[in-house]
């Protein structure tokens, strides 16, 4: 009896050992793995280029208005102005300077230099086969020192010759000034007897505008005349002509009719403007009599050809 109640007691000790180990390894909770979380990429947000401000094309510059002032002072002195300021004073009318073209300078053709031949290496020089017996004897006399002593340059060289210093511009005092305030200087630069009289080439409004501004303050001081450029006048030219050589328009329509006979170059009207209207006439019929002549001559050479034929 003793010892199955000792069986039991073992049997039941042993089964309270393994359920308390199963109760344990049943408390033990397995560590939970979490996944990673996924990272969500930012969304690449792109950038929108700035709009384009619309490109302003530039405004075409307003070429400046160009005049002419001829003052006769015993000799001509013409201001150039460009917008009411001066900008040159010459003391000739030139109203289309002719720029002269620029020198193209082609380039220097490349000088090939001459290759140097190419020097074979000299044959061995072959000593001589025997010394020679004797050695050249001493020179008997030293040379002599020289006598003189060279002689010293009797001139020093000369200077070096100064440029010529360009002459200053007598007129640059008037540049940048306004057509008034040059008037003033010039006005006060001389005791002129009567009025001067000043011819204004410009343009019609820029004429127009000159002659009012002249006449308000130099109407005694000044005897003024305007000539438009721009002019639609089919006489316009010629009216041009005759203010500019200081004839009436009835004498420049005289050279006109002159220098219909003639070549350009042969014109002349510079000139021709001093002769008296007698003697214009007299050049005309004299050249168109040359003139008829020639043309007579070579249709009649031309008819010879055409009878040949």
């Amino acid at each position: 009896m003793k010892r199955s109640k000792l069986l039991t007691r073992v049997l039941v000790v042993m089964l309270l050992i393994s359920l308390s180990g199963v109760s344990a390894f049943a408390d033990v909770v397995a560590p939970v793995v979490e996944e990673p979380a996924v990272v969500e990429e930012p969304a690449v947000v792109e950038e929108t280029a700035p709009a384009e401000e619309p490109v302003l094309l530039d405004e075409p510059v307003a070429e400046p208005e160009v005049s002419y002032l001829r003052f006769d002072v015993g000799s001509d002195l013409v201001f150039v102005a460009e917008d009411g300021v001066i900008v040159s004073v010459t003391t000739e009318l030139e109203m289309n300077p002719e720029e002269p073209a620029a020198l193209v300078e082609e380039p220097a053709a490349l000088v090939e230099e001459p290759v140097a031949p190419v020097e074979e290496p000299a044959a061995p020089v072959e000593e001589p086969a025997a010394e020679p017996a004797e050695e050249p004897a001493e020179p008997a006399e030293e040379p002599a020192e020289p006598a003189e002593e060279p002689a010293e340059p009797a001139e020093e060289p000369a200077e070096p010759v100064e440029e010529p210093v360009a002459p200053a511009d007598p007129y640059a005092e008037y540049i940048g000034l306004s057509v008034t305030e040059g008037i003033d200087l010039l006005l006060a630069s001389g005791d002129f007897e009567g009025p001067i009289e000043l011819d204004i080439f410009a343009n019609s409004e820029m004429a127009e505008s000159l002659m009012t501004m002249l006449e308000e303050g130099y109407a005694e001081l000044l005897k003024l005349q305007a000539v438009a450029l721009d002019s639609d006048n089919p006489n316009a030219e010629r009216f041009l002509n005759a203010a500019i050589y200081r004839i009436t328009p009835g004498k420049m329509n005289l050279l006109d009719k002159l220098g219909a006979f003639l070549e350009d170059e042969e014109m002349d009207y510079a000139s021709w403007s001093v002769l008296s209207v007698k003697e214009i006439q007299s050049m005309t019929k004299s050249n168109r009599t040359t003139v008829q002549s020639a043309v007579k001559k070579k249709v009649k050479s031309n008819n010879g050809k055409a009878k040949t034929k």
